[in-house]
């Protein structure tokens, strides 16, 4: 039902760079493998590119106000939206780190 709710939010347009995208791109659930049971954690990731004006928090309320909502009608409900993040090794072996 979360992610459904998540996939009606219609994100904006700009005028040069088109509709705005918000797309489910993977859900991992817990434990894995399920091993005939029902999962205790989902984890869904969206990917969703911001416009030019955009900014990091006006991405993220929507979303947020969303799941507060959800969270009030069911309090059996825990979820929350945040940026990814990525770690990855450079040749040099330095790790760098960035929210995505």
């Amino acid at each position: 039902n979360v992610i459904q709710k998540i996939q009606q939010l219609v994100p904006p347009t700009h005028p040069v760079l088109g509709d705005g995208i918000l797309v489910l791109t993977d859900i991992k659930s817990s434990p894995y493998p399920g091993a005939s049971v029902v999962p205790d954690y989902c984890k869904a990731t969206f990917d969703r590119r911001l416009l030019v004006g955009e900014t990091r928090e006006g991405v993220l309320a929507p979303i947020q106000a969303l799941l507060d909502e959800m969270m009030k009608e069911d309090p059996e409900l825990n979820a929350k939206v945040s940026y990814a993040v990525e770690k990855a090794d450079c040749y040099t072996g330095n790790t760098i780190e960035s929210e995505r």
